[in-house]
């Protein structure tokens, strides 16, 4: 299980580590957040938004069926400049 011994927290200016498509309730590890000595769990709302999905995107309301849609996701921003590219590249 996490602690807080044994989360390393990603230095603000380094990109995120991999979001995990977590079906369960389980802590992801590395998108816990640490305060004092107390361990929280990152926010649904804030790995949608290191993937780059708009806040207005509508996510399903289960909980694990969303978080599973958003640690699968291609972000949407990278897919947006891959196909703008292999337009480019065609054009």
């Amino acid at each position: 299980g996490a602690s807080v011994n044994n989360i390393i927290p990603t230095p603000q200016n380094q990109p995120s580590p991999t979001i995990r498509a977590m079906a369960s309730g389980g802590h992801t590890h590395w998108a816990d957040i640490v305060q004092g000595s107390q361990i929280k769990r990152i926010s649904q709302k804030a790995t949608a938004r290191l993937q780059t999905f708009p806040d207005s995107y509508q996510f399903p309301e289960s909980k694990s069926l969303s978080q599973q849609i958003i640690g699968n996701a291609v972000p949407p921003l990278l897919a947006k400049e891959l196909g703008l590219a292999i337009l480019k590249s065609i054009n």
